[in-house]
């Protein structure tokens, strides 16, 4: 089933990728050291079908070369939700509150020559149809 007012990734991702200036995307790409930092948005519960307020939290993970671009480039995510985001996103959903529920953190990643940050934030949302 669609959302009426849209798809909480995939407005996140480009306003993420504009507000920083790095590339932020749902599905990673093949090969992640072709763009460095990156960012991949993802939502882990919440959101209804219906118009009106709701919560869901996002999870912001942060690939760089080495841990200190990871680090860096979280935090500049971390600035942009923190500070920017409240009163946009599109024009069914604004975000009305934003709660930090898990500071970038780095954490293990397959490739040898990546570094992973995640962080995880709480949005409160109003919907509009």
């Amino acid at each position: 089933m669609t959302r009426p007012h849209g798809d909480l990734e995939l407005a996140l991702a480009p306003a993420l990728e504009t507000a920083t200036g790095h590339r932020a995307v749902t599905d990673l790409p093949d090969d992640l050291t072709d763009e460095l930092p990156l960012y991949q948005v993802g939502k882990t519960n919440g959101l209804s079908l219906a118009a009106g307020f709701d919560f869901a939290e996002v999870d912001i993970e942060t690939y760089g070369g080495d841990r200190a671009e990871a680090v860096a480039a979280a935090e500049v995510a971390r600035n942009y939700m923190a500070h920017q985001l409240v009163g946009a996103l599109t024009s069914t959903m604004t975000v009305t509150r934003v709660r930090c529920s898990r500071t970038p953190t780095i954490v293990l990643y397959e490739n040898p020559n990546l570094r992973r940050a995640v962080a995880t934030y709480g949005l409160w949302i109003k919907y509009t149809l």
